[in-house]
């Protein structure tokens, strides 16, 4: 059976995040101010809970109407197609709170599932879950204290876009680092641009050149200035939003940027994770059967193209094979 060795630290620290002081950028000054951000924005936000028990990372992210439960939940299982059913040692990295129940399982036929993380607040909360199941590390994932070849599996679902731009690669090699070989991991990602941003820009433009006609011009002020209204209701109630909320640093790469990066170095699969986000689903998505039928459509297309919505929606799934 393989044991768990670690290149600098204490291997209690495994065992007891307060023992991991010594992780270089955790709890100093030398840290990136991007990791701070992220750190503080968790610690302090994020893994708190509102009023009605849901963590706040979730509600500000997160479209929660009941006609996306099924959608939610089949997306958060499609992981574990995978993953390796069983092993010794699961790794999740930047596990946050694990604040879905499929998290849970992912690693539910391995001895230990090891959560890496840079906020404690996280770590409590994913102790709370999964109690002597888990191992719990305060860590950066781009620098994880952990062998080589160690992991039968590893997930790191929505970190990797909130990593400083310059260190995703390094978040991704130390992911590879880590699996044993013949194992897989699998990133959760976000595209800078998918199939719907780059439609409502065209719109946009094509509105812009029709409302330059003087035919419709008339009409088509009228209406901006309906809509304009709204916008900025809806905008006074954004920033009011973003007052309340800290920053959280997001910059994701395209994927010509994977492609270039990892290409001849690392097995990578690009596959569909969710093809659609908040944004899509709130304008698009009705709250009724038929908002559920479209999400059952939409579903089905990114399981029989699952490459074509990889590479074109919003959330891809990175899958490495060492």
């Amino acid at each position: 059976m393989r044991s768990l060795w670690f290149l600098t630290y204490n291997p209690m620290s495994l065992l007891f995040p307060s023992w991991s002081t010594s992780i270089p950028g955790h709890g100093c000054s030398s840290m990136r101010p991007e990791k701070q951000v992220v750190r503080d924005f968790y610690d302090l936000y994020g893994w708190e809970k509102s009023v009605d028990g849901v963590y706040k990372d979730t509600s500000a992210f997160v479209d929660r109407r009941p006609v996306l439960d099924r959608y939610r939940h089949r997306t958060h299982r499609r992981v574990s197609k995978y993953l390796p059913v069983q092993g010794e040692y699961f790794l999740d990295a930047g596990c946050g709170a694990i604040p879905h129940r499929e998290y849970l399982e992912y690693s539910r036929g391995y001895r230990h599932r090891v959560c890496v993380d840079l906020s404690e607040k996280a770590l409590k909360e994913a102790r709370a879950k999964l109690g002597d199941h888990g191992l719990y590390v305060v860590a950066d994932v781009t620098n994880l204290p952990l062998a080589d070849d160690t992991f039968d599996a590893a997930v790191s679902a929505h970190v990797l876009y909130h990593v400083p731009y310059d260190e995703q690669e390094a978040g991704v090699q130390e992911l590879y680092r880590t699996l044993a070989r013949g194992r897989v991991g699998v990133i959760i990602y976000s595209w800078p641009d998918y199939w719907y941003s780059w439609l409502r820009r065209r719109c946009v433009r094509l509105c812009m050149l029709l409302g330059n006609l003087p035919g419709i011009r008339g009409a088509w002020n009228v209406i901006r200035m309906i809509t304009g209204k709204h916008r900025q209701a809806a905008g006074n109630d954004q920033c009011m939003t973003g007052n309340e909320r800290p920053p959280l640093y997001f910059r994701p790469h395209d994927r010509r940027w994977f492609r270039q990066t990892f290409g001849a170095k690392v097995s990578m699969e690009i596959r569909a994770w969710r093809s659609v986000d908040r944004l899509f689903t709130e304008r698009m998505i009705p709250d009724n059967s038929f908002g559920r039928f479209l999400l059952a459509v939409i579903f089905r297309c990114e399981d029989l193209f699952p490459h074509l919505l990889g590479r074109m929606g919003r959330y891809p799934l990175i899958i490495l094979r060492k």
